[in-house]
C-alpha cells in the first residue's frame, strides 16, 4: 500500500529532529558532523519557522555541527533576519555562470 506520509511537514521535521539526535549523541566519537535537508521549513507559518530555526542554529553551533540546507525564498519567513549573511555559503541563480552549481549550466 502507497502512501504519501514522507509528503508531510511533520514527517519530514520530525526526520530532521532526528538526525539531530543522533548527531549530537555522536558528536564525540568519530561519526559523520554534517546534516543535510532540502525545504525543511517549506509550508510552515512564519512564526513556526522562527521558533524551530533558532534553537536548531544554536545546538548545531554548541556542537559543532555544520547543517546544510536548501531554501528557496518563499520557504523563508517575511520580515526576519533568520539566515544571516554568514549562514548563507552559497546563493544560487540562473542569471550567469557565478551563481550556477558547479558554475556550469547542464
Amino acid at each position: 500500500l502507497k502512501t504519501s506520509e514522507s509528503q508531510g511537514t511533520s514527517y519530514n521535521n520530525n526526520s530532521a529532529s532526528f538526525d539531530l539526535f543522533l548527531l549530537v549523541n555522536y558528536s564525540d566519537k568519530l561519526f559523520y558532523k554534517f546534516d543535510y535537508h532540502n525545504r525543511i521549513l517549506k509550508g510552515l507559518e512564519d512564526r513556526i519557522k522562527i521558533k524551530y530555526t533558532h534553537p536548531i542554529k544554536e545546538v548545531y553551533k554548541e556542537y559543532d555541527l555544520q547543517y546544510i540546507v536548501i531554501l528557496i525564498d518563499s520557504d523563508l519567513p517575511k520580515m526576519t533576519d533568520l539566515i544571516e549573511g554568514k549562514d548563507v555559503c552559497l546563493k544560487l541563480k540562473d542569471s550567469d555562470e557565478d551563481g550556477k552549481l558547479f558554475m556550469k549550466s547542464f
